[in-house]
């Protein structure tokens, strides 16, 4: 890879082949003397650039150089229609840098004067700047695209003294406020240039630091404005980062809330407060581009190259770390140090292919084929076999006879037979051990179950409620189930919640031993229906009369889910586990989604979209089950960031063909779990159509990342031949792949 291909991969979310080294163009020294060095492709640049240009045709800047105590200095006076303003900077030799001595702004009537200069500029786009820099860069570099400073940030770094400023929003708030709106609207006109700009990601030059702003202030005046630009780039997927480069702790909660992807210049210890591997944990997902601290320069060269290694081991093995120069060093040190930097990354070494993702340590010990198998399905490598899913076979005496038991064995020990049987069918990864399951059916299905509320039952009664109408559920819902949320909400325990989430999921691996690798399910969370308690007919008349109390549960939920999501992402980084989860709901019958998907758009989506946030954030593989006909679900979960599906009901509308064709929303190709229908080819097919189908399914499905498995559970009274032949298929495929049969 060339320095700017191993950038981009970083900030893209792909596998570099080593972990770059980077500079903010000729920060710490000329670039050629640099290279001439240590070598041109182990350092790449960073440039300053951007899509816009200001004009201000009224205004205009003035400045003239003096000497202050025998430093150079400059005095800048800016004229407005309404005044003018005067700030005064002192440079500093060694560095070049200049610090200001006095702001613009001063007194509460200056901002009179700023806000004329403000409400005078023009955003102009100046799309060339970037193609220009993007030109001169070449292989050695990406540029820098930045927006301004949001309108807190931007007021205490250029304009008015932090101390004046914390005095200004005390005494006179709305005059303040009017000079931030001002700023907003700047923003925003830069906002819509570089949604149109072919940029590959963007930053707020923010110079965050916690102490200079709070998490309240930070909350108000930054996050939104982060969010916002996040959100216009989502579908062409430029992430969005932000130059934090103090001390971060206390924002930590609210950082990880925002849809920020990158921190440019994070500062680690001794200079600051947050770790590349606190940064990793708390922010599942984020691009860290790590300033090496400053203050390390002026060490030996065995402390730069201790340190750097430090750096290696939190956060090398992520795929999202760039060590660079991005904060002043001292004068000439970069002699010394960046030899050292560099020689420790060359001895950290390039990444092993597929190595990106740290969960894979987790895996039983033994690295069973079969697990090594459905790693590399989940990495998506190129695989010589296809990975076989779980499957779930209902009646008892097909269990027993794939396992190889006696009859009667699986009644008498149902974890062990089942087990037995899952090994036997060569299962390599399996998200639900349901060893009791089949239990509740008998060979003619579910002979002696009690009807439920969506199987008949006669009437439904939710904590003394009759639910006979839709009213009764907006009752029910209100009085009982909204009052229970807020609680779960405000009792809520993070670390408690992690902890059993690592728990059961390491208990069922040990049950499964090392041949089959145990992947997430049922501990992430998002909004539901809630048919299941009230029944279809009296919930889904209550979601047509009364959308507003329906987006309230869906909001209610997913303030929970939210929470749960954090703590599940938090699991996934610290216990290791494998990087694939399926979410599961059934939202469609075999005519579409149960109610009309515009609806879904504005009541569900949002929270739905909103509450998968920090599981987004990781590099987690969310795949989402397929229950009848969700043609019109698939683009939307797409868009939400879900990458990939598992089920298929092809005899109700489910064009397996066009799926597999279809793009996550970073453009990668999607993990399918591919099935053989269970309601129609194996319960009602030949042997042959089995054999046929699974061909399909190979065919058809992606290169890599693909799974076979039976569509759902094979229910009583499918044949014998059929599971036989589907078994055989599976073994077949797991050990060939593609080559035809």
């Amino acid at each position: 890879m060339t320095m700017r291909e191993r950038m981009l991969a970083v900030i893209q979310g792909r596998e570099p082949d080593r972990v770059p080294f980077v500079q903010y163009d000729g920060l710490a020294g000329p670039n050629k003397e640099i290279w001439s060095l240590i070598g041109r492709d182990r350092m790449g640049l960073l440039r300053w650039s951007a899509v816009h240009r200001f004009e201000y045709p009224n205004c205009r800047f003035e400045s003239v150089d003096f000497e202050r105590a025998g430093r150079r200095a400059r005095r800048t006076t800016l004229h407005t229609p309404a005044g003018s303003l005067t700030e005064e900077r002192v440079f500093e030799p060694g560095l070049g840098t200049s610090a200001i001595r006095k702001h613009y702004v001063v007194e509460p009537a200056d901002y009179r004067v700023l806000k004329a200069y403000l409400e005078d500029i023009r955003v102009c786009e100046d799309v060339e700047h970037f193609l220009r820099d993007q030109r001169e860069l070449g292989e050695d570099g990406v540029p820098l695209v930045a927006v301004c400073r949001t309108p807190y940030q931007q007021l205490w770094v250029q304009w008015v003294c932090l101390e004046d400023l914390s005095l200004h929003l005390a005494d006179c708030p709305e005059t303040v406020e009017e000079c931030m709106s001002a700023l907003r609207r700047i923003q925003r006109q830069i906002f819509e240039i570089v949604r149109g700009s072919p940029v590959p990601f963007v930053d707020f030059p923010d110079n965050i630091t916690a102490p200079a702003i709070g998490e309240k202030y930070f909350r108000k005046y930054c996050v939104p404005l982060y969010d916002e630009l996040a959100g216009m780039l989502a579908q062409k997927r430029i992430p969005v980062f932000v130059h934090m480069d103090g001390s971060l702790k206390p924002l930590w909660r609210a950082i990880g809330e925002s849809r920020v992807q990158g921190i440019d210049s994070l500062s680690p210890p001794p200079d600051n407060d947050t770790s590349p591997r606190e940064a990793l944990a708390t922010w599942p997902g984020m691009r860290l581009f790590v300033n090496f601290p400053s203050s390390v320069h002026l060490a030996g060269p065995e402390r730069i190259f201790q340190r750097t290694q430090e750096l290696l081991a939190e956060a090398g093995g992520s795929g999202r770390l760039q060590i660079q120069i991005s904060e002043n060093v001292p004068p000439g040190s970069w002699r010394k140090s960046f030899p050292e930097i560099v020689r420790a990354i060359d001895a950290f070494g390039r990444f092993k292919q597929g190595s990106l993702n740290s969960q894979e340590k987790a895996v039983p010990a033994a690295r069973h084929p079969r697990v090594e198998l459905a790693l590399d399905a989940i990495h998506h490598r190129p695989t010589k076999g296809i990975p076989t899913w779980l499957i779930h076979v209902m009646e008892h005496a097909f269990i027993e006879r794939l396992a190889g038991a006696r009859p009667g064995d699986y009644f008498r020990d149902p974890a062990r037979t089942y087990l037995a049987f899952q090994h036997a069918a060569g299962t390599c990864l399996l998200d639900q051990f349901i060893p009791d399951n089949p239990l509740s059916m008998g060979c003619r299905g579910y002979e002696n179950r009690a009807k439920g509320t969506t199987t008949g039952a006669s009437e439904i009664v939710c904590d003394g409620i009759r639910v006979e109408c839709p009213e009764a559920v907006v009752e029910h819902l209100e009085r009982f189930i909204f009052p229970s949320l807020r609680k779960a909400i405000g009792e809520f325990d993070e670390d408690a919640r992690v902890g059993e989430i690592l728990k059961r999921e390491r208990e069922v691996q040990e049950v499964l031993g090392p041949e089959i690798l145990k992947s997430g399910y049922g501990f992430v969370r998002f909004p539901g229906f809630r048919y299941g308690l009230y029944g279809y007919v009296h919930y889904f008349e209550a979601y047509a009369l009364y959308p507003e109390v329906m987006e309230k549960d869906f909001s209610l939920q997913a303030d929970l889910a939210l929470l749960n999501n954090r703590a599940a992402a938090r699991a996934y980084r610290e216990g290791n586990l494998p990087p694939i989860y399926r979410l599961d709901h059934d939202m469609a019958d075999s005519r579409g989604t149960f109610v009309r998907v515009e609806t879904l758009d504005r009541l569900w989506f949002p929270h739905f979209a909103r509450c998968l946030e920090p599981m987004l954030r990781t590099d987690v593989k969310m795949l989402w089950h397929c229950d009848g006909n969700l043609m019109a679900m698939a683009p939307r979960l797409l868009e939400v960031g879900i990458r990939g599906f598992q089920g298929f009901q092809y005899e109700h509308g489910m064009d397996y063909e066009k799926i597999c064709a279809m793009k996550t929303r970073d453009g990668d190709s999607l993990t399918i779990i591919a099935g053989v229908s269970v309601s129609g080819t194996l319960c009602h097919g030949t042997p042959d159509d089995v054999r046929r189908e699974m061909a399909w399914l190979v065919e058809k499905g992606p290169r890599v990342g693909l799974f076979l498995a039976g569509s759902s559970s094979i229910t009583p009274g499918t044949p014998w031949a059929n599971i036989k032949t589907f078994v055989e298929g599976l073994n077949y495929y797991r050990e060939h792949g593609r080559v035809s049969a």
